[in-house]
């Protein structure tokens, strides 16, 4: 009975912490793996948003300058 107790928990030992034999890094090792990825993308998403706000801002205000330019070239 206690071999058959010590072998799940084993078991659930080498699904969490990872299977010495194996190097596969269990459970924790994968949870881990997505955070990190998770965070990566989320300061990709955060750099393309601020790139994409910048860049609608300088063609807004290139616009705006164009127009006026060309305002002032037609009025003479």
């Amino acid at each position: 009975m206690d071999l058959e107790y010590q072998k799940k928990i084993d078991d659930i030992h080498n699904a969490l912490v990872g299977n010495p034999l194996t190097n596969d890094g269990g459970l924790i090792h994968r949870v881990k793996r997505v955070e990190d990825t998770t965070t990566k993308h989320e300061r990709f998403i955060s750099r393309v948003k601020w790139s994409g706000g910048i860049l609608v801002s300088l063609a807004g205000i290139i616009g705006y300058c164009v127009d006026k330019f060309i305002e002032l070239f037609k009025s003479h």
